[in-house]
């Protein structure tokens, strides 16, 4: 049987019967500028002040009520499976879902980092908030209060100059180590000056990486149409791979692959491939190869990388999200970046598998005309 929905006014009144309290109370709730909800045993919103309404853009207030969080910030996950928010296994490791559990088994105010990716109206959209939940009991019912700090532009600036800094500090450590080197020889060595090239070459690439990415967050990004051709594109993004004497595996181009011309960007499309060899050359065991191909698939193009290595289940689950890296603090843009890339800006579907038996492929599809 499902829920009446409960409104705010009906819900305060029965909580504080007292309309001085009341009135006091809610008016306190109302100043504070994060979001402050009330959610039923069954994790659905049955209360929440005006902050959660300014949160919301499009959706109204008024259509979030008995909905759990996930379903109210429209997570990606939360219609994985028939149960909603809570119930699919990318819940597993929620934030949200993690604090209100620990929060109602300790009896405790339990604070976490909550992530959500979410797609609203076709826009993929990635949350950062810091949720505390508190367990509240009221005459045999169970009740969490929790409050919802949207963390995203802070975690975001902190993000991008952590790892605008990582990558440039060891960039100039290659050239410090070179510099000296030449230094100690009469004459220049060629291979000296190749490595020389080749970190001016990542330097370059890490601010121009850095500086597209702060325009695609905020919205800024120009897309420029252009006539590509697979083969042209494929062999310009894996040549890099190919001199670089640091990745632990070769990168091969298929070699049947679907030769047609398309329309995209083709740097920002480069950009979302080459995050996709950088992952995969990354994961593969040393010596182990990876492909890039390209092949249609009805009326659309698809890229993919394939590596023979398989991506950990709870990885899986988390690995568009912003923030989240294997690679430790400071990392973690690569494929949250393929996904706001593709999808919001060349009108694509980036996705991925992964299993034991046939390794890891990434892959983007994109309208042959958009």
């Amino acid at each position: 049987m499902e829920k009446k929905k409960t409104t705010n006014k009906k819900l305060l009144e029965t909580l504080v019967p007292d309309i001085v309290s009341r009135k006091f109370l809610e008016g306190l709730i109302e100043t504070l500028p994060n979001i402050v909800a009330l959610l039923d045993d069954e994790r659905r919103l049955v209360y929440s002040n005006r902050a959660m309404d300014e949160s919301l853009g499009e959706q109204d207030l008024e259509t979030a009520f008995n909905l759990r969080p996930g379903e109210i910030f429209q997570c990606v996950h939360a219609h994985n499976t028939p149960g909603g928010c809570g119930t699919s296994e990318a819940c597993e490791f929620c934030g949200a879902m993690r604090a209100m559990q620990r929060s109602r088994s300790e009896a405790t105010t339990i604070s976490s980092n909550y992530r959500i990716f979410s797609s609203i109206n076709g826009k993929n959209k990635a949350y950062n908030f810091r949720f505390t939940a508190s367990p509240v009991r009221h005459e045999g019912n169970f009740f969490y209060l929790v409050t919802i700090e949207d963390t995203s532009d802070q975690n975001r600036k902190e993000e991008l100059v952590r790892i605008f800094f990582h990558d440039v500090m060891n960039a100039l450590g290659s050239l410090h180590g070179v510099i000296n080197l030449i230094r100690e020889k009469d004459h220049p060595d060629p291979l000296h000056m190749e490595i020389l090239e080749s970190t001016y070459n990542s330097l370059f690439d890490s601010i121009s990486e850095q500086k597209q990415y702060s325009l695609a967050a905020s919205g800024q990004l120009a897309v420029r149409q252009e006539e590509i051709h697979t083969r042209d594109l494929l062999i310009e993004v894996a040549l890099p791979f190919s001199g670089d004497s640091t990745s632990r595996s070769a990168v091969e181009v298929e070699e049947t692959i679907a030769e047609v011309t398309f329309v995209s960007d083709p740097a920002l499309l480069g950009r979302v491939l080459t995050n996709m060899l950088k992952n995969a050359t990354e994961a593969s065991a040393p010596g182990k190869p990876v492909r890039i191909g390209a092949e249609l698939a009805g009326e659309q193009i698809r890229f993919w990388v394939h590596n023979q290595g398989m991506i950990p289940r709870e990885v899986q689950q988390q690995i568009f999200e912003r923030s989240f890296s294997t690679k430790g603090k400071g990392r973690g843009l690569g494929t949250f970046s393929m996904k706001l890339i593709g999808e919001t800006y060349l009108n694509g579907k980036v996705d991925f598998s992964s299993d034991a038996e046939n390794g890891t492929i990434f892959m983007i599809d994109l309208p042959m005309h958009p």
